[in-house]
């Protein structure tokens, strides 16, 4: 029996007819029904079926077998022999290719790309030039290597320069050898320094001299020469009585606080007298300064005394002066500056130091020269939406940038005065 060819997902109903037979498919699996009215039934599935009922047909989807089920086995059915292999037909012509189709629409603009030259190198003369981009866009960086070129001609020789004027500078001793070279040609040093070589053996003692003449030693001189012993004698009593020393001499310097006959040294005196001033400032580690600073009042003590009495009694009639001042205050009313408005262009006055105005634009206020004084203050704000304009008359404005308008309804300047002919603008300026 020939293998059957289902189709591949049959509905529920579905006929199919192989030779003298015709199968219906029930949604699980094929049922076939002969002309002669007998009817088999056919499972198709991936996986063998567990039916025990003889006869059952079943078809293998995996490889496209088709068994029958006989005493406990599925045995395959036969195909029987496959017949000759027929021969390879014609190929058939090439259909036609299709018309294109439509070009889409342009996609959206990329990021710009920022290409950087990375690295530049040579490489040997002949070789072929090599370009790199690495990275990714937008920002990638471009190398080159790039073949050196054949080796020109040799160039016309020089002009002889002048001769070099090399001289011995200096030669020390040191730990490295080293050289240099300074100055510039054609005159220049040769500076070099040696280490030093190993010390060298001994040398032979030199001969003995001569003996020298006998001197004369004056009797009563501290030192006395015995000719028939040949020694020589120290009379020490005449050597250090009361010796009058000359140059710098130098003795061992005592401890800080020693007190006894031990010679005194110069850096035993100032360390003494540094224990007494105890670290004192420049100006207070003399007695003269000690006394000037107390106002050279030898009755000291007894005038602080006396001026604690007189700051007692000035800070009780400074205390009265208080309590009458702050009564004084109390009846003050608090300070208010005062308000003026202006519609038109208008000059200022002396009277209006310390004024603040309202104006409303557009106008030209006018900062007269030598009518106030260091220190006035005009505060100026704009209650309307017009252009207000300063302008100095035998003065000079100052402001940042040279703005002289406020432009802005509700805009602010005040005029400081630095002079009489000098005036700063400072606010909302246009």
């Amino acid at each position: 029996m020939a293998a059957i060819d289902f189709p591949n997902s049959p509905s529920v109903g579905q006929s199919f007819t192989s030779g003298d037979r015709t199968w219906i498919y029930n949604g699980v699996s094929w049922n076939a029904r002969s002309t002669s009215g007998l009817t088999s039934q056919v499972i198709v599935s991936e996986t063998q079926p567990t039916t025990t009922v003889g006869g059952t047909q079943w078809f293998n989807t995996i490889n496209g077998k088709t068994y029958i089920y006989y005493d406990g086995y599925w045995i395959e059915e036969s195909s029987g022999l496959p017949g000759p292999e027929g021969q390879i037909g014609l190929t058939g012509p090439r259909g036609l290719t299709g018309a294109a189709g439509a070009t889409g629409p342009q996609g959206p603009a990329g990021p710009a790309n920022t290409l950087s030259v990375g690295t530049v190198s040579a490489s040997a003369a002949g070789s072929s030039p090599e370009v790199t981009i690495t990275g990714t866009a937008p920002d990638q960086t471009i190398s080159f290597v790039l073949p050196r070129g054949e080796k020109g001609n040799t160039g016309t020789q020089g002009e002889v320069g002048p001769a070099n004027n090399l001289t011995i500078g200096f030669v020390v001793a040191g730990e490295t050898a080293s050289a240099e070279i300074a100055g510039t040609s054609p005159n220049q040093q040769l500076n070099l320094v040696l280490p030093r070589g190993e010390k060298g053996l001994d040398g032979l003692n030199g001969l003995p001299g001569a003996p020298g003449e006998t001197g004369v030693v004056a009797a009563t001189a501290p030192i006395t020469y015995n000719a028939t012993t040949k020694t020589i004698g120290l009379n020490q009593g005449d050597l250090f009585a009361s010796p009058a020393f000359t140059g710098i001499p130098t003795a061992p310097t005592a401890t800080t606080g020693t007190n006894t006959t031990q010679l005194a040294t110069t850096a035993f005196v100032r360390s003494e007298i540094a224990g007494i001033i105890d670290s004192a400032p420049t100006t207070l580690d003399t007695l003269n300064e000690l006394a000037a600073a107390l106002g050279d009042d030898p009755n000291f003590a007894t005038t602080v005394v006396d001026s604690f009495g007189s700051l007692s009694n000035a800070i009780y009639s400074v205390a009265g002066d208080v309590t009458t001042i702050g009564a004084q205050l109390a009846t003050k009313a608090p300070r208010t500056q005062p308000v003026a408005g202006v519609s038109a262009s208008y000059t200022f006055v002396a009277s209006d130091a310390g004024k603040f105005f309202y104006a409303g634009g557009p106008l030209t206020l006018t900062i007269p020269g030598n009518v106030f004084v260091a220190g006035d203050q005009i505060d100026v704000v704009s209650d309307a939406a017009g252009v207000i304009t300063f302008s100095g008359s035998g003065l000079s404005i100052r402001s940042k940038s040279s703005k002289v308008t406020i432009s802005t309804q509700y805009g602010a300047a005040t005029i400081k005065f630095l002079s009489p002919t000098v005036a700063y603008l400072i606010g909302d300026l246009a």
